[in-house]
């Protein structure tokens, strides 16, 4: 996982500093990571020797044995990887990319630590060495990460509003707060007067723990603060403390239900902020599948000059949950298929806010949102001799049936499907303020009411 550890940070031991902007990346995305983009845009090197892979893996046992947190995983790991060298595995790996690539298959099966691996990627091993060398506590990362994570507005990638007043946020990546903390702050003040809130992290492989404590601090009362973790550094003996803010811009968020979706792809600071959610907010649901169990807190090292090792470097001494989910994953407490999830989750929402409404209005107005739901998903079935009589013209508005399906028609703007509540109460497409209710008599159908969510009806005659 990706981390900003240059707030509420402090130091324990020897160290000069010196690697901040890698400490940054403490909480590292599983997929979809920065160094995965400029991956293939690298210099390549034609190829490697020998020689070459045996001290690319000897540094890299040397890593595992001074800083990887565990050290019987360790352990195990280092003697499989030059046990692999010796039997030659990795002569046929010429091509430094399908090395690295080798390298942390190996890695991964050897310690089941999906936060292990070697990447190769010479443009970011010298960006990685020149801002080390220059970089003190607060400084910034290297531009071009930064730039390519605002080409996705820091992961920030669709705000909406749902049926029923209920917030959605798809969420791609907990992007550090100097650089996304102000679009952050937009968002989370965007949703300030829903009802409930849906964060999407299905497709969220981590990011930087600033901003995992930023968000969550919306969703807890700040009058006293709340230790998630503390995390000791393996690397320079740094402690690291992650924890609520006293202060976040805008209202709070902690008397709605929270859902988070989570699936098999959800990873690292994703899974982190999940995991805090479901220990430690009462009102907060997971809906989804059991994330993909890549906990521990990471460094970013330079391996000779091209290639970059991603390894575990912070050991938890304190943690709110007490037990880990490294390699487990966090369980959700409604595990459905991830494709499943929002509709799940939304349709939990409403019956949870209807539960709980006081009055018989509010109520009503839940009935609404959830019955638009249900047609919108799994819409009644109607016959199509039903449907077949609805056709028609109502003065200014005219319904069509088409391929089964019926449509709704006003002057000359573009039709709209309908979907059924009822065999003849329907939705329209787009239309979440009115439903369309059809009226029958001993001729037949012979109009609709247009029923409108502030009580009034428009009645349309059939011609």
């Amino acid at each position: 996982m990706r981390s900003t550890l240059y707030a509420r940070r402090s130091r324990a031991g020897p160290g000069n500093g010196k690697h901040s902007w890698l400490i940054r990346f403490a909480l590292c995305l599983l997929a979809g990571t920065l160094f995965v983009e400029s991956l293939f845009a690298a210099e390549s090197k034609d190829s490697l020797s020998p020689e070459d892979q045996r001290a690319i893996l000897t540094a890299i046992s040397q890593k595992l044995q001074n800083i990887y947190p565990f050290p019987d995983i360790a352990r195990r790991t280092r003697d499989g990887i030059i046990k692999n060298l010796d039997d030659g595995k990795y002569t046929r790996y010429t091509a430094p990319a399908e090395f690295a690539h080798n390298v942390t298959v190996d890695l991964e099966l050897l310690s089941n630590d999906k936060h292990l691996e070697l990447l190769y990627n010479p443009q970011v091993a010298r960006e990685t060495r020149e801002q080390r060398e220059k970089t003190t506590v607060g400084d910034p990362m290297p531009s071009s990460v930064v730039e390519s994570e605002r080409w996705n507005n820091y992961g920030f990638k669709e705000l909406r509003m749902l049926e029923g007043n209920v917030g959605y946020l798809d969420l791609r990546v907990f992007f550090a707060t100097k650089y996304a903390g102000e679009t952050a702050v937009a968002v989370m003040n965007y949703f300030s007067n829903c009802n409930a809130l849906i964060i999407d992290l299905r497709r969220n492989g981590g990011g930087w723990d600033d901003m995992v404590t930023l968000l969550a601090s919306y969703f807890f009362d700040n009058s006293e603060a709340i230790i998630f973790n503390i995390s000791h550094s393996t690397l320079d003996s740094t402690y690291y403390t992650s924890m609520t803010l006293p202060y976040v811009p805008g209202k709070l968020l902690t008397d709605i239900p929270l859902y988070i979706l989570v699936s098999g792809a959800t990873g690292s600071a994703a899974e982190a902020f999940a995991n805090i959610m479901k220990n430690l907010r009462e009102d907060a649901t997971l809906v989804g599948e059991t994330t993909a169990g890549a906990e521990n807190p990471v460094e970013h090292l330079v391996i000779g000059d091209d290639f970059i090792l991603r390894i575990p470097a912070w050991k938890k001494v304190y943690s709110y949950a007490g037990s880990s989910w490294e390699g487990k994953g966090v369980e959700p407490d409604i595990p459905v298929e991830s494709s499943k999830a929002l509709e799940i989750a939304h349709m939990k929402a409403l019956t949870t806010l209807q539960e709980r409404a006081a009055e018989a209005e509010t109520r009503e107005r839940y009935q609404w949102a959830i019955d638009g739901v249900k047609a919108t998903n799994t819409p009644v079935s109607v016959d199509e001799a039903t449907l077949r009589s609805y056709a028609g013209l109502y003065g200014t508005r005219e319904i069509l049936l088409e391929s089964g399906n019926l449509y709704y028609g006003y002057r000359d703007r573009s039709k709209r499907r309908m979907y059924a509540i009822s065999k003849e109460y329907f939705l329209v497409e787009g239309y979440d303020f009115f439903r369309l209710k059809f009226i029958r008599d001993e001729r037949g159908v012979v109009g609709f009411d247009e029923l409108f969510t502030d009580g009034s009806v428009v009645r349309c005659g059939r011609e």
